[in-house]
């Protein structure tokens, strides 16, 4: 199957199956909308199966920044409750607030 990555106006990469009849009309309307085209893919996979492929990565970076970002969260809540999780690292002598 031959797969068409169009940018939308917005930003957004979509990625249409261009093998089909149906698939042809959905790229024409959003190129009507505005899409530009950015380039094709030969590939047996389905759209969905490219996508979840191709953001996988994204997805793991992500989860551990998030999980950071939770940390440093925890810390700081347990500071202003004065420090009642023996979890939590020292922050004597560092001013966090």
């Amino acid at each position: 199957m031959q797969h068409v990555l169009l940018k939308m106006p917005n930003g957004e990469i979509k990625i249409e199956d261009n093998s089909t009849h149906i698939g042809k009309k959905r790229v024409a309307k959003l190129c009507n909308e505005g899409a530009v085209s950015a380039g094709t893919i030969e590939s047996d996979l389905r759209p969905n199966q490219l996508k979840c492929g191709i953001s996988h990565g994204v997805i793991e970076l992500y989860e551990a920044e998030y999980a950071k970002l939770w940390s440093l969260r925890r810390l700081l809540t347990n500071c202003k409750r004065g420090g009642r999780n023996t979890n939590a690292k020292s922050t004597q002598g560092y001013n966090i607030l």
